[in-house]
């Protein structure tokens, strides 16, 4: 900067042209923010929605146990036992939920006549109509 009270004109518009390259930069950055916030905010909805519909599930379930004989319990309980067992045995990344190659490895055993692109339509559809993730 020249010696003196004022900068030059010079000056003055590389600071203006700095200022405005801070301020893209800046801008940029909220914009990359906004879009993560966005991006977790529908995750969390997403989660929150799914944890409602089990909760859901669960009430009616228990409502169903509520009045079910002792023998009745005990035949839902095994039922139930052999459910989880087979899901974690399908959940071959033990991550907790099923993806289309895990679930169509259960179609297979049961003999789905399905082709690999029978099989890609009904599970989108299915995703779909669901409002699961299809992946």
């Amino acid at each position: 900067m020249e010696s003196g009270l004022f900068a030059s004109g010079k000056e003055l518009a590389e600071q203006f042209a700095s200022a405005g390259m801070a301020t893209e930069e800046l801008r940029a950055q909220i914009d990359s923010q906004k879009f993560d916030a966005i991006q977790q905010q529908q995750e969390s909805q997403a989660a929150i929605a799914a944890l409602q519909g089990e909760m859901r599930a669960a009430t009616r379930e228990m409502a169903r146990l509520k009045y079910m004989t002792q023998e009745e319990k005990e035949k839902e309980s095994r039922r139930l036992d052999l459910i989880r067992e087979v899901f974690q045995a399908l959940d071959a990344n033990g991550n907790g939920h099923l993806h289309d190659a895990e679930i169509r490895r259960f179609a297979d055993i049961l003999g789905s006549p399905c082709t690999d692109r029978e099989w890609e339509a009904e599970y989108k559809e299915v995703c779909q109509n669901e409002g699961w993730d299809e992946r």
